[in-house]
């Protein structure tokens, strides 16, 4: 199993269960794939919240980078397509509705999503 999880809005909610998932789940090989550019700092931060992983992506990855002009979802939506993982933890919605539906995707419920959730909801009056 391939998990490719996102930092901002998806580890930071949730950091102590993103360290038990990765922790305890030893066979599942974790791609960390995050617009941060300070690997450092980066590492820095998964380490000090525990959070095991095998490769980091970072915006300046040597092999997928960013480049400055490129759209931050465009760019993420391609890293997770070229790294094909079986399941995806994003918070990015305009990410996640670009990527292969064949692609499960975990989507952490911050305060801005259950927002855009309950005007969703109210618009179409489930």
């Amino acid at each position: 199993m391939h998990l490719a999880i996102d930092i901002d809005d998806t580890i930071t909610v949730a950091p102590k269960f993103f360290a038990a998932i990765t922790q305890r789940w030893t066979e599942a090989r974790v791609t960390i794939v995050t617009f941060r550019v300070d690997r450092a700092k980066t590492e820095a931060f998964l380490e000090n919240h525990g959070i095991r992983y095998d490769r980091l992506i970072t915006s300046d990855d040597p092999v997928h980078g960013c480049p400055i002009e490129r759209d931050m979802a465009e760019w993420k939506v391609e890293v997770y397509h070229a790294i094909a993982p079986d399941l995806i933890f994003e918070d990015m919605l305009e990410v996640v509705q670009k990527l292969d539906p064949s692609i499960p995707v975990l989507l952490p419920c911050d305060a801005v999503i259950r927002a855009w959730i309950g005007r969703s909801l109210s618009e179409h009056e489930l």
